[in-house]
């Protein structure tokens, strides 16, 4: 049985480094905005992104009950902040940072998630002053989330639906290929999926992706849709899958229970795989095979499901003839990792096999 060759990506992740990114320095000039309003209105809008809540952005609901007023008073104070402030000379205030957010947004086709465009531009004090900021802005584009897309912002319309058919693109792509993909073979589907011209390079497409719900990395650097085990893994099963695969050769249920607790899985369980657990649940599932005492392989690297003599019989039935015992022998051992006398003494039940004069093995 030839060994699979090992997985072999270049790393990508999500999030850029943070010294590759200035921070901006924006509570100052939100702070100075926030003074064109009134207190009320002026702690409603920041309750609204987090500011003096420690983060927590807070509902139109919660806001309300705080005040007495209704929800969509609230919604209404909203607003009418958010014009008010953008019709002040105060705003101008705000247009340094606004460039830094457009000069970033383009650096990505126009497209960055909420979540990457504020941990990469904001330190944690600053977050939720950004959120704020980015709200004030009307020539951004928020692209709400959804089954398919991350909260995300775009530097305009034109930029939020080009890079909305280019994710889909690559959904599709993926989904026809069906297996998980490397760094490489990821800017080729981008490259054919990439019908507007967007500026898309090696460099800002991890970055772009983010924007994407479906597009994920997977814990061994490849790329996938999220709903597939070997990218978003949710059992001891498709974990066992993916280390298995990535090693290329059978390996014992002992061995698997360390690999599974050395891998970098994204959710992991503070408690070490139980070996005895793995076995359990292999055992049961068709994706693997019991090749010796207590070691497993892929079905997909081409063994047989079942016992020595359900092997044999396989075998016997693919050569539609009669064997001969040492060839019969060598051909079993491929399949399973067992002595010598085991393949023999399976073949002297006489229910399942018998010999002709020349010795050689035949389905009884």
């Amino acid at each position: 049985m030839k060994s699979q060759t090992q997985v072999k990506s270049k790393p990508l992740t999500y999030m850029p480094q943070a010294t590759q990114v200035k921070k901006l320095n924006v509570k100052p000039v939100i702070g100075k905005t926030l003074g064109v309003l009134s207190d009320r209105n002026s702690t409603i809008l920041a309750r609204r992104h987090g500011i003096g809540t420690g983060g927590e952005r807070q509902t139109l609901e919660k806001i309300g009950g705080a005040y007495n007023i209704t929800r969509e008073r609230v919604r209404q104070i909203e607003e009418a902040s958010y014009l008010k402030i953008r019709n002040s000379a105060e705003y101008e205030f705000l247009t340094p940072a606004f460039d830094e957010i457009n000069n970033y947004l383009n650096e990505h086709c126009g497209v960055v998630s909420e979540e990457v465009l504020v941990e990469t531009l904001a330190s944690d004090a600053h977050r939720p002053y950004l959120s704020l900021l980015l709200a004030l802005n009307d020539s951004f584009v928020k692209i709400k989330e959804s089954d398919d897309f991350q909260a995300s912002w775009a530097v305009n319309k034109e930029s939020a639906e080009k890079v909305k058919v280019l994710l889909t693109g690559i959904v599709e792509s993926m989904e026809k290929t069906g297996e998980p993909i490397d760094a490489e073979e990821l800017m080729v589907k981008a490259e054919e999926a990439n019908r507007e011209f967007l500026p898309v390079t090696e460099d800002n497409l991890h970055i772009l992706l983010g924007a994407s719900k479906k597009i994920e990395l997977g814990p061994f650097n490849q790329w996938g849709l999220a709903e597939w085990p070997q990218i978003t893994p949710r059992g001891v099963r498709d974990k066992v899958f993916l280390v298995l695969h990535r090693h290329g050769d059978p390996l014992h249920f002992r061995e698997l229970a360390h690999r599974i607790d050395d891998a970098p899985f994204r959710f992991k369980n503070s408690k070490k795989t139980h070996p005895q657990t793995v076995h359990n649940e292999l055992i049961k599932d068709e994706r693997f095979v019991l090749i010796g005492r207590g070691i497993y392989a892929l079905a997909n690297w081409g063994y047989m499901p079942g016992t020595v003599k359900d092997v044999i019989m396989n075998i016997l039935k693919e050569e539609g003839k009669p064997v001969e015992r040492e060839v019969l022998v060598d051909r079993v051992m491929d399949q399973r990792k067992v002595q010598k006398n085991t393949i023999l003494l399976n073949l002297q039940n006489r229910t399942h096999f018998k010999k002709d004069e020349g010795n050689k093995y035949y389905l009884a």
